[in-house]
């Protein structure tokens, strides 16, 4: 039996046949080295993309330091001159003796009628909207902008595609400035420029606080509907695990996300892949938080869990000990969310743990589908095998693949009518939720292997709680491929 260390004695097990599994190595997750022209650029930056092509086509420059900056603000001078120079390169005119650098690009400007604030003045993604339009030969108003560029697919919104969701007051950065730019030249509008916000995470292009239908409107209804420990309703979408996604509702907005795919993008080009050198580097050691190990239920273990307080919000990110340390899920939380969690583990009903067993077999197939494997099958029968040992271990105060009346999980499967040409079992108990159970049987070598291995085909997950002993959840996922 394992234990793995930390405040809260978490147990977990793996038990497997040595004839139905191979010994597996995950395939490695993207990359987060930078940008080989700008060292602050990392791929898994929303804006990666169009800041090489802009580079390469030689209309935008970093500094001497070999920075780009992304998140630093651009003003109506610099947009015009970066928009003319990659649109309209041999038609500026001449720089006169002692005129202003910016002379030359708005003198074109102005030639042409294009809405101009002037130098000096405050510049926002509104305005970028209508120098965007001018180029196209369209002079309108700021909401008239916006909405050109949403009916003709420069522009997706942030949060969704109005003119509210474009949120056009927002200050303009760098990256949003050379993304924007991009799409008016025909470039892939898929990377939507995005406010480099305080925290600037987003997962599938939503950050806490947006709101319910700024959700809907950009991803669509869930693919079903989970509630949480904490009495949010998580938002899944599961329809393509590349980019699945949990998205957090409480009193109609965002309050937490969770994912452990590369679905994340973020201001400081943190993500999916980061290393725990590349955290500390963006925002500093991981530091001792009662309040979030209390109410996130994570272990204190720094190395596996670096946490962080972040505009209101708990940022935890779960590092791979088998892929070089690199980053394989990150769970946001809105601080007042995360304190209003009665309990250590909430208000637990039949829902709630059905709820984790669905989400057990979305994360592991999230796993597999990185790693180049196979999507599982949900397999009820199995579930039902799983649940009565999360059952029988909850009742009778014992944590064993081999129950009390020495029955094996392989005996278990027979006696259920389960035949099998592979099998194998997980255990876990005392784990918060399924985010963080399956975390830890990532971390554990035999538990990954069965998450990962090639022989299995179907997969169920039975949950059960009981006040009666120390863990309180006990969890069993169940493998098997069949005869």
């Amino acid at each position: 039996m394992n234990e793995t260390a930390g405040s809260t004695r978490r147990r977990i097990m793996t038990l497997f046949l040595a004839a139905a599994m191979f010994w597996l190595t995950a395939a490695p997750h993207p990359s987060s080295a930078a940008d080989p022209k700008f060292k602050d650029v990392p791929v898994t930056h929303w804006a990666y993309t169009a800041v090489h092509r802009a580079a390469a086509e030689g209309w935008v420059d970093g500094y001497s330091d070999g920075t780009f900056r992304l998140s630093q603000r651009v003003t109506e001078p610099e947009f015009l001159k970066l928009l003319l120079a990659a649109a309209v390169p041999g038609e500026l005119p001449a720089r006169q003796a002692g005129e202003a650098w910016s002379a030359p690009y708005y003198n074109y400007a102005q030639e042409r009628g294009f809405p101009l604030a002037g130098v000096g003045a405050s510049f926002d993604r509104g305005g970028a909207a209508q120098l965007i339009a001018a180029l196209k030969g369209q002079i309108l108003g700021r909401t008239e902008a916006v909405r050109y560029l949403l009916d003709n697919g420069l522009s997706k919104g942030v949060t969704a595609p109005t003119v509210e969701g474009y949120q056009m007051e927002k200050a303009l950065s760098r990256a949003e400035a050379v993304q924007f730019i991009v799409n008016a030249l025909g470039g892939a509008t898929d990377a939507e420029p995005q406010p480099e916000d305080n925290t600037g995470y987003r997962l599938r292009g939503i950050a806490i606080g947006d709101s319910e239908t700024a959700v809907t409107a950009k991803l669509g209804k869930p693919d079903r509907v989970d509630p949480s420990e904490y009495g949010f309703q998580w938002y899944v979408y599961n329809s393509d695990y590349k980019q699945y996604a949990q998205i957090g509702i409480a009193g109609g907005k965002v309050v937490a996300l969770f994912s452990n795919a590369n679905a994340w993008r973020s201001a400081d080009g943190l993500g999916i892949g980061s290393t725990k050198a590349s955290i500390e580097a963006k925002l500093g050691k991981a530091r001792s938080m009662t309040d979030l190990q209390t109410r996130v239920n994570i272990r204190a273990d720094s190395s596996v869990y670096p946490s962080y307080e972040t505009d209101g919000s708990y940022l935890t990110f779960m590092l791979d000990k088998f892929n070089g340390g690199q980053t394989m899920g990150i769970y946001m939380i809105e601080k007042k969310t995360a304190a209003a969690r009665s309990g250590n583990y909430g208000t637990v009903n039949a829902a709630l743990l059905t709820a984790y067993e669905r989400e057990l077999l979305d994360l592991a197939n999230v796993s597999r589908v990185l790693a180049g494997k196979k999507a599982l099958v949900w397999d009820a029968k199995i579930a039902g095998t799983a649940r009565a040992h999360s059952k029988d271990m909850g009742q009778k105060g014992f944590f064993d693949h081999t129950n009390l009346q020495g029955l094996s999980p392989f005996d278990r499967m027979e006696a259920d009518g389960i035949s099998y040409s592979a099998a194998g079992e997980n255990i876990a108990a005392g784990q918060i939720n399924a985010v963080f159970a399956h975390i830890e049987w990532m971390n554990s070598e035999g538990h990954r292997k069965n998450i990962l291995g090639d022989k299995y085909e179907r997969m169920g997950a039975g949950i059960a709680y009981s006040q009666s002993y120390e863990y309180q959840i006990y969890y069993t996922q169940s493998f098997y491929t069949p005869l």
